[in-house]
C-alpha cells in the first residue's frame, strides 16, 4: 500500500480514537457516573496513550502524520473555547469548571508539546531510543500528571506553592508511580527496547519535583519539556 494512503488511514484511526473517549467520557458526565475532573483526567491519561500509535506509522512522513490528530485538537480546542457553551461535550469531559474558555489553558498545551517534543526527537524512520524523549514527557503529562490530582484529592494536607495551586504528598506519589510505570510500560513497547530502569527511576522523581513546583495550567508544558530533557540526558 502507499505510504501516504497507509498513515493517512492510520491517522484517522487515531483521530477516531480521541473522539471516542471524549464521547465516552462525556456520556458518564451526562450520566453522573463519574464528575468532570475525573472525566478531564481520564481523558488526559487516554491522550498519554497515543504514543501507542508510533509504531503503527511508517516512512520518513510518519511523525507529520502523527501530528495531524493534535493539530486538529488544537484547532477545535480553540473553536469550542471561543463559540459553543458549557453544554459541549469537549467542554463537560475535558474541563474541571464547565467553563469553555478553561480549554485555552492546560487542555490546550497537551496537544501543542506533544506535537512540538514528537517533530523535535523523532527524525529517523525506525522507533528507539532517539524518541526516548519525547515518549518519557508526553508520559508523564498523560499518566502522571493525570493520576496525581485523582489520588491528591484523598489527601488530608495540601500545601499551596502558587496562588490557587494545590500540592499534597500524595498528589506527588500518584505523580510519580504513573511517570514511572508508565514510561516503564511503553517504551518497550513503542520503542522496542527497555531503558534502565535507574535512568527511568531518576526521570520520575525529577518530574514529580518538576510537577510539585508548577504553577497552575503551565504544568503540562513544564513537566514535558523538563522530562523530556532529564531523558535526553541519559540517553
Amino acid at each position: 500500500m502507499n505510504e501516504y494512503l497507509y498513515n493517512g488511514l492510520i491517522a484517522i484511526a487515531q483521530f477516531l480514537y480521541t473522539i471516542f473517549i471524549v464521547l465516552v467520557t462525556d456520556a458518564l458526565v451526562k450520566r453522573k457516573v463519574i464528575s468532570q475532573s475525573l472525566s478531564r483526567k481520564i481523558v488526559h491519561m487516554w491522550a498519554g496513550g497515543m504514543v501507542l500509535f508510533w509504531p503503527l506509522y511508517t516512512g520518513n512522513t510518519a511523525p507529520c502524520f502523527f501530528c495531524i490528530t493534535p493539530g486538529i485538537w488544537i484547532c477545535l480546542l480553540l473553536y469550542v473555547a471561543t463559540t459553543k457553551g458549557p453544554d459541549d461535550p469537549t467542554v463537560r469531559s475535558m474541563t474541571r469548571s464547565g467553563d469553555p474558555k478553561e480549554l485555552l489553558r492546560g487542555v490546550l498545551y497537551f496537544p501543542l508539546m506533544t506535537i512540538i517534543l514528537t517533530l523535535i526527537f523523532w527524525r529517523s524512520e525506525s522507533l528507539g531510543p532517539e524518541q526516548f524523549p519525547a515518549l518519557a514527557g508526553i508520559v508523564a503529562v498523560g499518566f502522571g500528571d493525570g493520576i496525581a490530582p485523582i489520588l491528591g484529592q484523598y489527601s488530608k494536607k495540601h500545601f499551596e506553592i502558587w496562588k490557587g495551586t494545590k500540592k499534597s504528598f500524595l498528589g506527588s506519589l500518584g505523580m510519580f508511580l504513573g511517570s514511572f510505570i508508565g514510561i516503564l510500560v511503553f517504551t518497550p513497547i513503542v520503542l522496542g527496547y527497555v531503558p534502565k530502569i535507574t535512568h527511568i527511576l531518576i526521570i520520575s522523581i525529577l518530574a514529580t519535583l518538576v510537577e510539585f513546583f508548577s504553577p497552575k495550567d503551565v504544568d503540562n508544558l513544564l513537566i514535558a519539556f523538563f522530562t523530556a530533557g532529564f531523558a535526553y540526558f541519559f540517553l
